[in-house]
């Protein structure tokens, strides 16, 4: 259920201050344009360069872990890039089932995956960057989830009362419940306001509700 009034605001503010914004957008679309070029897994160089890049640049980076004290070595060569190259198959799969926009399932059992090798790596549930490298692979697709794009969305939006359908298997309720609030704001947007905001648009107006 949304809550209209701040639905509302955060949309009347969006409108007069964010909208039309190329802010960030040329560094975003570099971000876009390497994981075009670049979108499979089976290239160590490739797939550190996502990772760094995406992670550094989006405060999410994979090597915050758990298990980083004492370690030698160059961890995203030494273990990072081999542990998503025997994933890459079906990664790759999965990010292509992904692009064709055919269900809020592949999303979350895609971000649920990509969330278990990073676990995997790190001790860590790696959630944000989980949603965020899978966004530049899948722009159209994946909502960028992280705490302040979060909070924001759960004062606009109520928690959704079918949650419980979709979280089954190793999928991350945290994310669930991100997902689905973002769907119904945006539908709201679009049925009240004519506005058929992007993944990346409604990311925007949240960060600044």
């Amino acid at each position: 259920m949304i809550v209209k009034s701040k639905a509302d605001a955060a949309i009347q503010n969006y409108r007069a201050n964010l909208a039309g914004s190329t802010r960030w957008g040329l560094a975003n679309q570099t971000l876009y344009d390497l994981c075009k070029e670049y979108p499979n897994h089976t290239d160590a160089d490739q797939i550190v360069a996502k990772l760094w890049l995406i992670g550094r640049s989006y405060a999410a980076a994979i090597e915050r872990r758990k298990n980083a004290k004492g370690y030698v070595g160059d961890f995203y060569y030494d273990t990072v890039a081999p542990a998503m190259i025997s994933a890459g198959q079906d990664l790759d799969s999965k990010i292509a089932l992904l692009n064709s926009l055919k269900s809020i399932d592949d999303l979350l059992d895609t971000h649920a995956y990509l969330m278990g090798i990073f676990n995997s790596l790190t001790g860590m549930d790696k959630r944000s960057l989980a949603s965020k490298y899978l966004h530049f692979h899948c722009p159209e697709a994946v909502f960028i989830y992280d705490s302040v794009a979060s909070t924001a969305l759960r004062k606009i939006v109520k928690k959704p009362k079918n949650i419980g359908t979709y979280i089954t298997g190793n999928r991350d309720a945290e994310y669930v419940d991100f997902c689905l609030r973002a769907i119904e704001l945006r539908q709201y947007i679009a049925d009240e306001y004519g506005l058929n905001l992007t993944v990346r648009e409604l990311d925007t107006l949240l960060l600044n509700a």
